[in-house]
Order: C-alpha cells, then sequence, then structure tokens
C-alpha cells in the first residue's frame, strides 16, 4: 500500500497525514495505541480503522502513516496511509485479512452487480445464494484494489450480517 492508493482531503478537526509507531494493539479487543513521532500525546487505534486500510492487525513497533485527529476521549487515529514493519495489505485471495465484525462471522459469496451509483458511493450484488443483496460500498471496493463495479459483473465477495442488512467486507472480480 502507498500513500497513492488513497485520496486524502484534511476535513476541519483533521491533521495532517505523519508517522506514528505502534504502542500496543490488542485484536481481540480491537483496539490499541499509537504514538505519534512528533512527540505528540499517544493516540487510540480501533480495528475498524485499520480494516478499512485492509490490515487485520499490527504488530507492536510497526509504523504507519496515518491522520490522528480528536475523537470522544482524546486523540485517534482517524485514517491509514500505509502500514509498515511486517504488515502488507492482502494481495491474494487466501491472503486477504480475516476478521468478524458485530453481525458474526464473514462469508464468502459470489454474485453478479445489480447496480453502482458513482456519484453516491455503492451499490448492491445479487448473491448466488438467493438470499438478500449485498451492500457494496466504496470504500470497501477501494480497500480491495477496485474501482466502481458495472452492473452484471461477477464479483467474489465476503460478507457479514450488519443491522441494515448483508454487507460486503471485501470484493474481488470473479
Amino acid at each position: 500500500m502507498s500513500r497513492d492508493d488513497f485520496s486524502y482531503a484534511p476535513s476541519m478537526g483533521d491533521t495532517l497525514p505523519g508517522l506514528a509507531r505502534v504502542k500496543w494493539f490488542n485484536a481481540v479487543k480491537g483496539f490499541g495505541f499509537v504514538s505519534p513521532d512528533d512527540g505528540g500525546q499517544d493516540a487510540f487505534l480501533h480495528a475498524s480503522v485499520l480494516s478499512r486500510a485492509g490490515v487485520a492487525e499490527v504488530p507492536e513497533g510497526a509504523e504507519m502513516i496515518c491522520v490522528i485527529g480528536p475523537g470522544p476521549k482524546g486523540p485517534q487515529v482517524l485514517r491509514i496511509l500505509e502500514v509498515k514493519g511486517g504488515v502488507s495489505a492482502p494481495t491474494g485471495r487466501h491472503e486477504r485479512p480475516a476478521f468478524e465484525m458485530p453481525g458474526g462471522p464473514e462469508t464468502e459469496l459470489v454474485g453478479t452487480v445489480k447496480w453502482f451509483k458513482t456519484d453516491k458511493g455503492f451499490g448492491f450484488v445479487l448473491a448466488d445464494d438467493g438470499e438478500k443483496d449485498v451492500f457494496v460500498h466504496m470504500n470497501t471496493l477501494r480497500r480491495c484494489g477496485l474501482g466502481p463495479l458495472e452492473s452484471d459483473q461477477r464479483v467474489l465477495m465476503k460478507v457479514v450480517a450488519s443491522a441494515k442488512g448483508r454487507e460486503a467486507t471485501w470484493v474481488e472480480l470473479a
């Protein structure tokens, strides 16, 4: 993963990307802390921020280029642009990060893109299992190295149950 893989425009309250080192991270608890190299206060790191960057967990001492901003209880990592130190973005089908979300474990499904609205940043896939359609967000596609999907494309997905239905956590073209 490199800085060029992400487009980033700071918003109010964000800081510019900087280098930080993982102080500790507990994958079971789903959080940890990083120490910014600029000497600032340690920042909270949530597993959801890692998963959006395509990483399941990070070892102590790993370096990352990230955006740290204000959180409810102090500084927190808002976005990860790059992770160094033995952690790399998944590159193959069997190397994808496996993580559990509140809705349960991921299941692998194949389906056909029903529609995808680039201007809205999301769409739906009709899964071959005949169950409810699967929601696909543009952020998930970016994390997987993909652009917007086209109607009738075949895809392989990792899917979890969410409060609003099924949602893809990983997508690749079939």
